[in-house]
């Protein structure tokens, strides 16, 4: 287990940089290539005479490629290892971007779903990956990918109708733009690949069951499903709500950089919340009341969107913090967390199909946004139920003896503590008989030392390479 935060952070962060950027840069590769659609959107669907319905089925692709994906990824990880399989993943990613900007509404199909593969794999192995390498710093972790995922989505979409109306090809160099990261992710991730220590598929481990009977796994995933429904409206559907109020398709852009942007501000402080607080209930439901009002004010006030922007910026922010987060945060160990991410990114991703899609058609039935905009004030609402009832809890492991050791602020978020030495006075003293037949040198020290956080961290496992 490696921490990454304390006294001696940059120390560590210097020692684990490579590392870091490594999983920094596969992360920025995770929402470009979907983000720069929306603005877009209107150029895409003229070009090729597509509805609103064709359009909101396009930018749900990616979606239902998550869906179908996710449930595999573990499997496909622990026989060729996780490292092996995020470089299959972004090579994917390459291809995916380069069919999807050839001249054709097939390729253009095609090429999404392909991409949409890819990213799902990314989004399965990332958590998993950030766990067992990162277990100690899992909300600092995790909120770097995500502040990372979203620059470079703000980045996708301010540049994307700028670099439309400076090409000869229009959106498709826009769109295609962006394997050039991907081809450079791979390029940086191949020695990790390639490292026969920690890429040697896991087959003698002990396979863990996707936890479909746990209330705590269908509240995570609720939580996930949800605030990725309104978190791909957004980057579908927002610059054409604006459009519609009267703003150029270049402001819209800019606008949905904006709200991209505050989400990147936001995600840098959700960590320290998560350390601090004794557990992510409130938090979570707060934030997801903040896109609610978002939502609203999209409505209320349709030539004021700095409010909408900044609500909705700071709600998804947070959001998208917490619900990868969670999947570390309830799960004890990288098996664990890779199951329980299948099952988040399976089912919240299919749910999340279904938004922008439906917003598509009721647009295009109502004739407007007034009934998409209210239908997403209503899964927002239930987001923050699931975000209340995700934000606590524990699942159990495939090995309850051997858990990687958390440092007291993650022990504390994730179980939601607020005792945490008396627990860990309680596990050292389930553990000292076994200590005293086995070692009685050992037995010795146990019986002068106090136990603590220290002392226990020293009997955990630790994974190769530390």
């Amino acid at each position: 287990m490696l921490s990454v935060v304390g006294p001696a952070a940059p120390a560590r962060w210097l020692a684990l940089g490579p590392s870091v950027a490594s999983l920094l840069l596969v992360a920025a590769n995770l929402r470009a290539s979907l983000t720069g659609v929306g603005p877009l959107l209107d150029e895409v669907a003229g070009d090729l005479h597509m509805s609103s319905v064709s359009a909101g089925l396009l930018t749900a692709v990616p979606l239902v490629a998550f869906a179908a994906v996710s449930p595999a990824v573990p499997a496909l990880a622990r026989r060729i290892g996780m490292e092996r399989a995020l470089l299959a993943a972004l090579l994917g990613l390459v291809v995916g971007v380069a069919v999807r900007s050839t001249p054709s509404l097939i390729a253009l199909f095609a090429g999404t779903a392909v991409l949409g593969v890819a990213i799902a794999i990314g989004n399965v192995l990332l958590p998993a990956l950030i766990k067992r390498d990162f277990a100690g710093s899992i909300g600092a972790l995790t909120g770097g990918c995500v502040t990372v995922m979203a620059l470079s989505g703000a980045l996708a979409a301010g540049v994307a109708v700028p670099l439309s109306q400076a090409t000869a090809a229009g959106w498709r160099t826009a769109l295609g733009y962006w394997l050039l990261p991907a081809l450079l992710a791979a390029f940086v991730w191949l020695p990790r690949a390639l490292d026969p220590a920690p890429a040697t598929p896991t087959r003698s481990a002990r396979p863990v069951p996707i936890p479909w009977r746990a209330g705590l796994a269908w509240a995570v995933t609720l939580f996930m499903g949800l605030q990725s429904l309104g978190y791909y409206v957004l980057i579908a559907w927002l610059p054409t709500v604006l459009h519609g109020n009267g703003f150029t398709a270049e402001a819209a852009g800019w606008y949905l950089f904006g709200q991209q942007a505050l989400a990147v501000l936001t995600s840098l402080a959700i960590p320290l919340a998560i350390r601090r607080l004794p557990d992510q209930r409130l938090l979570a439901a707060g934030c997801s009341l903040g896109s609610l009002l978002g939502f609203l004010s999209l409505l209320a006030l349709p030539h004021h969107p700095l409010v909408p922007v900044v609500l909705l910026g700071v709600g998804s922010g947070a959001s998208i913090v917490l619900a990868l987060s969670f999947m570390g945060l309830r799960t004890p160990d990288a098996p664990s967390t890779a199951a329980l991410s299948g099952m988040a990114q399976a089912i919240g991703y299919l749910l999340a199909a279904t938004g922008p899609a439906l917003f598509g058609l009721l647009r295009s039935v109502t004739g407007g946004t007034t009934a998409p905009i209210l239908l997403v004030c209503l899964t927002a609402l239930a987001q923050a139920v699931a975000g209340f009832l995700a934000g606590r809890g524990s699942l159990p492991g495939a090995d309850h003896e051997h858990r990687p050791q958390q440092d007291d602020g993650e022990q504390r978020a994730g179980r939601g503590e607020r005792e945490p030495v008396r627990a860990e006075q309680r596990l050292a003293a389930q553990r000292l008989p076994q200590r005293q037949q086995g070692d009685a040198g050992v037995a010795g020290r146990g019986d002068q030392d106090q136990p603590g956080a220290d002392g226990l961290a020293a009997q955990q496992p630790r994974p190769p390479g530390q």
